[in-house]
């Protein structure tokens, strides 16, 4: 059987945390749960780390939600972990996921089985101001966030860590604000976590103290406690140190599987090796690097092979977002064998610093644009349409396509709608221009839902602050932007709501 790259004993965990009794997630001999004031004492459920903790429902890159089935011991492994969290002592651990997202095992079910403190994020929704103001005033020690909810405080409020001892950031990170963010906050650690839900929140991390020591692209590290690695091809060889192949995990922290879905259980949960180590298939290329670090390096499903070349997008795609000038870039495929993947770049010709491989970007000065094609619609692409977009900034556009959205151009405020003359047109300017400063893009349509074009709680705040300053200190509630998710909808509300008015008075 091959040996894995491993990091702590497999199915240990604290002798202090299993005899500590009647905390919320631990399940061990001798546990037993308090009981309710005033109702009768109920027997506790034999000790088993294999029972079921939780299921928590993931859609992964297919869309279709899976309810995953995650045990006791997945969730006791990350409490035991002794390098997974600086500076423990008197550890307070801000909550603010959603109880359905797997990060709030970490800052719920994990600080509460060692006896640590869980302070809860107040009702609303935060904002990089808000949430500034609650980690210094609640004396939050520890926290968690996305990495677009990460970038977006460091943009705004990039001290809004300081005084934190260890923040922790999941998704693709971002160097530059992980340093932007350590040069305003002395002492912090941030974290960037990676890890699916089938193996329980964590399965790497890599940690960085300071700004001069962060890399780019980040590490996702090495495995946390209680998590076996294998890096494997196609065949499920195991490949050597700095060749690429797919993640596979292993250890307690792997999930028993899906609810009642035995056919793809099978599919993502398999055998390695004789007599067989169960595994799940993340789906994610990685590699060893020298420093023993793994590197992620995209999905499996986005290689693509032209002309005998084998071609990672993402590669492609981490190309482009280090040119000067560019915010974004997504890649897409167009079905050709001949021509491959096709760009369509801000300027025509392309700067002649931009050299790529023949078989991966061959030029094409114009290439039309789906202005509702996004990045998750890949599989739906038809090839006649199928794009790249580099996001140059807000007015940014290629050639041969038109916006149906409204626009101004660049430099000239946003107009504010008069009262209750205001058309809907204007309305829809409105509402279109608060999206483009709070998303940092306006590569969406008026019929798309905000959290569909890359929306988040924490940007959507900033929505509403912004129509609120623009309509003359005008309460909207949260509520609204969330019954009405796109800009038709949303400006058509508003505009009722103004018209109502007027006819009342």
């Amino acid at each position: 059987m091959p040996s894995p790259h491993h990091c702590g004993s497999r199915g240990a965990w604290s002798r202090r945390l299993l005899a500590r009794p009647g905390h919320v997630g631990a399940s061990a001999p001798g546990c037993r749960h308090r009981p309710l004031p005033d109702t009768d004492p109920v027997e506790a459920a034999p000790a088993d780390p294999a029972r079921t903790a939780y299921v928590s429902f993931t859609s992964g890159s297919t869309g279709v939600p899976k309810g995953v089935v995650v045990p006791h011991r997945a969730v006791l492994r990350l409490a035991d972990d002794p390098a997974l969290f600086a500076d423990r002592a008197g550890m307070r651990m801000m909550r603010l996921s959603p109880l359905a997202f797997d990060a709030s095992t970490l800052e719920l079910l994990v600080p509460l089985a060692n006896g640590d403190t869980v302070v809860v994020f107040p009702p609303g929704e935060p904002t990089p101001t808000s949430l500034t103001e609650f980690l210094r005033t609640a004396g939050i020690t520890h926290a968690w966030l996305t990495s677009g909810g990460f970038h977006l405080v460091a943009d705004h409020r990039p001290d809004a860590f300081a005084g934190l001892r260890q923040l922790f950031a999941g998704g693709v990170v971002s160097p530059a604000h992980v340093r932007r963010v350590l040069r305003a906050c002395p002492g912090l650690r941030v974290t960037n976590g990676y890890g699916p839900t089938e193996n329980t929140t964590f399965t790497t991390t890599w940690s960085v103290d300071h700004a001069d020591a962060t890399p780019d692209p980040l590490p996702i590290g090495a495995p946390v406690h209680g998590t076996d690695l294998y890096v494997a091809d196609p065949a499920r060889r195991l490949v050597p140190p700095g060749a690429i192949g797919e993640l596979g995990t292993a250890g307690t922290g792997l999930a028993d599987g899906y609810l009642d879905d035995p056919a793809r259980t099978d599919a993502s949960f398999v055998r390695l090796g004789d007599p067989g180590v169960r595994l799940y298939r993340t789906g994610d290329l990685v590699r060893w690097g020298a420093d023993e670090q793994l590197r992620f390096l995209g999905r499996n499903d986005r290689q693509v092979k032209i002309a005998g070349h084998r071609v990672e997008l993402v590669d492609v795609e981490r190309r482009l977002r280090a040119r000067p000038g560019v915010r974004d870039a997504v890649v897409f495929t167009t079905g050709d064998p001949v021509t491959g993947v096709r760009l369509s770049p801000r300027s025509s010709p392309p700067p002649k610093a931009w050299t790529w491989p023949a078989c991966a970007v061959p030029w094409r000065p114009s290439w039309p644009l789906r202005p509702a094609a996004a990045v998750g619609d890949r599989g739906r692409v038809p090839p006649s349409t199928a794009t790249a977009r580099s996001i140059c900034g807000p007015w940014a556009r290629w050639p041969g396509w038109r916006s149906p959205l409204p626009r101004r151009p660049p430099g000239q405020p946003a107009r504010v709608p008069a009262p209750r003359s205001a058309s809907l047109t204007e309305f829809e300017e409105l509402v279109t221009e608060a999206w483009v400063e709070a998303l940092g893009t306006d590569d969406f349509d008026v019929d798309e839902a905000f959290f569909d074009v890359g929306g988040e709680s924490l940007r959507l705040a900033i929505v509403r602050r912004l129509l609120q300053e623009r309509l003359a200190g005008r309460a909207i509630p949260l509520t609204d932007l969330y019954r009405f998710p796109t800009v038709q909808t949303l400006a058509r509300h508003l505009h009722a709501q103004t018209e109502g008015a007027g006819a009342s008075s």
